[in-house]
């Protein structure tokens, strides 16, 4: 398959994983879930430095009388100064962290098999797959697809790269 092509059926790919991840981003489903309620940390953070239980610049978040991921509010902050406490502001980040590792998936299916056709496959599957496209809209679930799937790239280029420096693995 000649390079223009894999560029040209990924970039298909990606914008059909879009349109169905941003397709009634606000309205569907019908208002926020209480994971959403992390972005007000965020919010909490940009104007005081303090979530919404008054810890200065915490490490892990209580939520709703439980405990959430650790990193999402300060992802979101940026988000939250240009958007605003929206529903689309809360939906939106997490929309671009799945779009982004449709990406992902199909550059660590190609390094893992070397084969270009598979890599492709793998990134449909992902971008067309419901659980993908439903959790693309909430908060806490999304995250992890995206951080797997960046750590495992991350992983397998520094293996490849510590075996032709024979720094690590000789």
């Amino acid at each position: 398959m000649q390079k223009y092509q894999v560029i040209l059926l990924l970039t298909f790919i990606v914008i059909v994983g879009s349109i169905l991840r941003l397709y009634r981003l606000t309205e569907v489903p019908a208002g926020l879930i209480q994971d959403d309620a992390l972005t007000y940390d965020a919010y909490s953070l940009l104007l005081t430095g303090r979530d919404h239980h008054g810890v200065w610049f915490p490490i892990t978040f209580q939520s709703f009388n439980d405990w959430v991921l650790h990193g999402s509010p300060y992802l979101l902050i940026p988000f939250v100064k240009v958007l605003g406490l929206t529903t689309f502001g809360v939906r939106f980040p997490v929309s671009i962290l799945s779009i982004v590792s449709i990406i992902l998936i199909f550059f660590l299916a190609k390094r893992l098999t070397e084969n270009v056709s598979f890599s492709l496959l793998a990134a449909s599957l992902y971008s067309l797959s419901q659980f993908s496209i439903i959790t693309s809209r909430w908060l806490s679930p999304n995250f992890l697809p995206f951080f797997i799937a960046l750590d495992l790239l991350i992983l397998i280029i520094a293996i490849e790269k510590s075996k032709k420096s024979h720094f690590l693995f000789a």
